[in-house]
């Protein structure tokens, strides 16, 4: 029994995101290597760099701990080691919110100076300063999903394996910058 999301099209389309706003190079901080699902948005992001025809440079890629702490420590280190980073991918809201902590106290504001992006879509991510821009992953379906099947198994009912791959959305907030390039575009259009 196997419930996801497809977490390459979720680094994927952050990555497109950010790239369709001029940004070339892009820090991303993945989840721990031993994480399951850290190999799948790793692709997502060489994906959308070669689709790009942006090469791809390891030098740009650091691993968190999935908590703040892990964003924060990344986030600076990229910060501080590549003066032409632009935006950066956290993996998870919460390494986010540290990446976007450590950008804050090295003078950068985010969403103006360096975009950031996040993974999951916590409740709290609408109301990060700025609002984080973040990959949706339908939590509460899988879960529903997943408590169907146990249900059933604990009835005594035939539960047929599955592996369900579910689809992500991507959530534009300020964080990326994005939010203010749309209403750029959108003034450019009424004025022209």
């Amino acid at each position: 029994l196997h419930i996801d999301v497809d977490n390459a099209a979720g680094i994927r389309q952050a990555a497109e995101h950010l790239i369709s706003l001029g940004h070339r190079v892009i820090g991303l901080i993945l989840p721990p290597e031993e994480m399951a699902y850290t190999a799948q948005r790793h692709l997502g992001y060489r994906i959308a760099l070669e689709k790009a025809g942006i090469a791809y440079d390891s030098r740009y890629v650091r691993y968190g701990d999935l908590l703040p702490s892990g964003g924060y420590n990344a986030g600076h280190d990229l910060i501080t080691h590549f003066d032409d980073l632009s935006a950066i991918i956290a993996c998870s809201d919460l390494m986010a919110f540290g990446a976007m902590q450590a950008a804050q106290l090295l003078g950068k504001r985010v969403g103006d100076e360096i975009a950031i992006t996040g993974f999951d879509d916590i409740p709290v991510a609408q109301y990060a300063n700025p609002p984080l821009t973040t990959v949706h992953q339908p939590i509460y379906d899988i879960g529903q999903q997943l408590t169907a099947h146990l249900i059933d198994m604990i009835n005594g009912l035939p539960v047929q394996p599955v592996g369900e791959i579910l689809p992500t959305t991507l959530q534009i907030r300020a964080s990326s910058g994005g939010m203010r390039a749309d209403r750029s575009t959108q003034a450019a259009r009424s004025v022209g």
